[in-house]
């Protein structure tokens, strides 16, 4: 039986409207103080600190699990962003290195924090961050039923590339 639909987008970097997010992310700074610090200048340990709170704002989130996570791909994860705000973090935008694409792998904000500009924030520093030459921006798994994530990667310009069924196995 179905249980649900794993989405993944792409889209080529130069038809993402980064001049949009560059505007909104100067004024989400300008009016709520936000700052963007990158994974690759933080240890491991800083980064789970960071995380740990939001995530747990988030969805239920088990603290071993988020541990062993960073454990396993700390290293693919620098040009990761985090958005702080009067030094916690409200937003994550975890990127890893596959190769030469780039895969936005999960993107959360903090409730307190939505629809205050994190998103493009975190849009305009992955910009900033990743080298030019990376031509094309992966997203995913998006749930099916997320409608906000999935209109933010239409937004960006990017395609449905791929989709995973996910069952659940009546035992």
């Amino acid at each position: 039986e179905k249980r649900i639909d794993m989405l993944f987008y792409r889209v080529r970097r130069a038809d993402v409207p980064w001049a949009f997010y560059e505007r909104a992310a100067a004024r989400a700074r300008a009016r709520y103080g936000y700052t963007v610090r990158f994974l690759s200048e933080m240890s491991r340990r800083e980064a789970y600190e960071l995380l740990l709170p939001m995530y747990r704002a988030v969805e239920p989130t088990d603290a071993q699990a988020l541990a062993s996570t960073l454990d396993r791909y700390f290293a693919a994860m620098g040009e990761s962003a985090l958005a702080m705000q009067s030094g916690a973090c409200v937003g994550a935008l975890i990127v890893l290195r596959e190769g030469e694409t780039r895969r936005a792998a999960c993107l959360h904000v903090h409730p307190r924090a939505r629809n205050h500009g994190v998103t493009a924030l975190l849009f305009d520093a992955l910009n900033v961050k990743i080298p030019p030459e990376i031509l094309e921006i992966q997203a995913g798994g998006i749930d099916e039923g997320n409608t906000h994530s999935k209109l933010n990667a239409e937004h960006t310009g990017a395609t449905l590339f791929r989709t995973y069924r996910v069952y659940q196995l009546k035992v």
